[in-house]
This record gives structure tokens, sequence and C-alpha cells, in this order.
């Protein structure tokens, strides 16, 4: 008898659900564990993306380009509790998707918006709930906004080294970008 093999986004999913419950995902105390389903390689139902916004916000979305100086340069004012996604786009190359939100403190945070553990799925990325939590879209894991670029290895959003911060934004470097944009060749995120 032919053994039945599990589609592969079922076995990603059970992959980072086995490497989660050994310890291996730094996953915050307050996140959920993984379902029965999810541990027995059953895709979980991703989850709810967030509500669009009205007309008159302004729009979750925001492209950049890195500046002669080597940076990309993230409006604080642009920053608020709601997730917001900065494309930096390049010709010929992936878009690199960083995702930008205040947390409870008012400190403004930004991460690549990916999965560092669930990465290369095209569904490593965040989505916001209506709660303001910070879920991947493909292993389900949640995060608050205080855990955005806090932690370089793990299910979260991916850190940014290099990271400047001025009065007036966040500065990324080009350089990080360019080394990360290989993390977005087979991602399917939020574009605008």
């Amino acid at each position: 008898m032919k053994k039945k093999r599990l589609p592969r986004p079922a076995r990603l999913l059970l992959l980072c659900s086995v490497f989660a419950a050994a310890g291996g995902c730094n996953r915050p105390a307050e996140a959920p564990a993984p379902s029965d389903a999810a541990a027995a390689g059953t895709p979980r139902a991703p989850a709810e993306a967030p509500p669009a916004p009205p007309a008159s916000a302004a729009s979750p979305f925001l492209d950049l380009q890195p500046r002669e100086d080597g940076f990309v340069p993230v409006p604080l004012d642009r920053i608020s509790g709601d997730a917001l996604f900065v494309n930096v786009p390049k010709e010929g190359e992936p878009t690199v998707q960083l995702l930008a939100v205040r947390d409870g403190a008012g400190r403004a945070r930004i991460a690549f918006n990916t999965c560092q553990a669930c990465n290369p799925s095209p569904r490593a990325f965040f989505a916001q709930t209506a709660g303001g939590r910070l879920v991947c879209q493909n292993c389900g894991n949640s995060f608050a906004p205080e855990a955005v670029g806090a932690a370089a290895r793990g299910c979260n959003p991916a850190a940014i080294p290099g990271l400047r911060e001025t009065d007036a934004a966040l500065l990324v470097p080009a350089a990080a970008l360019a080394a990360a944009r290989p993390a977005f060749r087979a991602w399917a995120g939020p574009r605008e």
C-alpha cells in the first residue's frame, strides 16, 4: 500500500508546530499554543485580515526608496497603533515589506514583515487583528506590538540590523534591505 504524503503547506505547518512545541520558536508566553489540528498536520485557517480602513484614513501602505545616504526614512508621524506596511521595491528584485507599529508605550517599532521561522512560505507575513495583535498568516502565532523588531530569531517579525532613529524617522539601512530581499522571493503578503 502506498503512503499518502501531506501537501507541502501541511508539512511546513507540522514542522513549525513541532519546532514550536520543542521550545525553538521563542514564542511569547501569551501566544496561543498550536492547536491539536495543527500539531496533527491539518492546516489552520488563516487569521482574519484586518478590516479595510475608512476612506478618510491614511493608507496602511507606504512606498519608499533609499536616500543617497543609504537609508530608507520611515516617518514617525505615519506610525500609529495600526500596522503600517512599508514597501521598498527595487526593479528586477522582490519588493521588501516592512511592518511599523507603535507599542502600548507609544514607542515606534519596525521589522521585516516576515516570520523568521516560517519563511520561505508565501504566507510568512503578519496581519493585525482588531485587538492590535500581529498574527503570522502561516503558523498562526500572535504577537503584541512590543515584539516587533525585538528579537532576531524565532517565530516573530524579523528585526532589522543597523536600524537608527531620529526625531522624525526610523532609518532603515539599504544594506539590510538588500540582505533581506531573498526572503521575499516567494512572499505573498499584503500589497496596496
